[in-house]
Parts: structure tokens; sequence; C-alpha cells
């Protein structure tokens, strides 16, 4: 790890995020792993910013502006861990969202993890111009779906987020290893 370490509070925060993604889901493996993958890309945009604000020694006008913005992402993780530490201690509403949200991950990488699946299923019979006409079917309804789900729901969730200063995580949906066979 090249350049200094990150500062206590940041690793602080960071610990107490993992013990309470764990807590806020009743412990469960696979949810707690959904979760943790949500929120990672934030805590990583977070360390990179912190990581620049310690090596930087340039210009003053970016080193303010990573500032600002490092307070508002301090603001959010705060409320943010608020949030867990609610979902950990009582099963109402908070617990609800994460509960939901887990769900919605799931549910996304399944979809993708389909798609691919089913694209890759060999078909002999079939021609090459039947083959590009399901693929083009299927990349309308991928993009309908992107459309009129998944774009509305980023904008619900980041007007909450604007409003109550918290962080519901970001999805980022990685391809899954192709599994080769060994001989």
């Amino acid at each position: 790890m090249a350049g200094p370490p990150l500062s206590a509070s940041f690793r602080s925060a960071y610990r107490l995020f993992w013990r309470l993604s764990s807590s806020a889901v009743l412990h469960k493996k696979s949810a707690r792993r959904y979760l943790r993958k949500m929120y990672r890309p934030i805590f990583d945009a977070g360390a990179r910013v912190t990581k620049e604000l310690q090596e930087h020694s340039g210009e003053a006008a970016l080193k303010k502006q990573k500032e600002d913005w490092l307070k508002i992402w301090n603001k959010r993780v705060d409320g943010t861990l608020s949030l867990l530490f609610s979902a950990s201690k009582s099963r109402g509403l908070p617990h609800r969202l994460f509960y939901n949200l887990n769900y919605f991950v799931y549910l996304a990488r399944r979809r993708v993890a389909y798609a691919e699946k089913r694209a890759l299923r060999w078909k002999p019979n079939a021609s090459p111009a039947e083959y590009a006409r399901k693929m083009q079917r299927s990349k309308v309804q991928k993009e309908k779906l992107d459309s009129q789900g998944w774009n509305a729901l980023s904008e619900v969730i980041g007007m909450a987020e604007g409003r109550d200063n918290v962080s519901l995580g970001r999805i980022i949906l990685r391809r899954p290893a192709q599994k080769t066979k060994v001989e």
C-alpha cells in the first residue's frame, strides 16, 4: 500500500460500519455480503479523497473542494451509521429498509447472471437471423426495464439521500467470472 495509512477515524468508521451492517441484517451471511458490497464504492471514494488530501501539496482551491466533499461525505456516513444502528436495535422501518435493499441487490445480481447464462446457451437448430432477432428483443426489453424501473428507483434513492444526509449504497454489477473446465 503506497502512501501514508488512512486516518484512525476513517478506519474506525469503516470497522463500525462492518459491525453494524452485520447486526442490522441479523448476521445473515448473504445479506451482510450484499450490504457490504453496496457500500464498498462509497468507502472507496472516501478513502481515495482522504489519501489525495494527505498527499496533496498543490492548488489551494482544489484542496478546499476536496475538504468540502469530505465534510459532506463524513456527514452522510454518520447518518448512515446511525440508520444502521437503529436497524440493528429495532426491527422497524430501518430494518425493513436494509432488508429490502438487500433483496433489491440480490435480484439485480441474479438478473445479470441469468441474462448472461441465457445468452450463452447454444441452440443447434436456431438460425443466425433468429438468434440476432432474439438478442435484439432481449436488448430492447432490458433497456425498457432500465428506463422505467431502475432509473426511477435511483432517483427516489438519490432524493432520500439528499434530504436525510444518509447514503444507501451503490450497486456495482460485475460480470461473474467464467468457470472453465480443466481437462
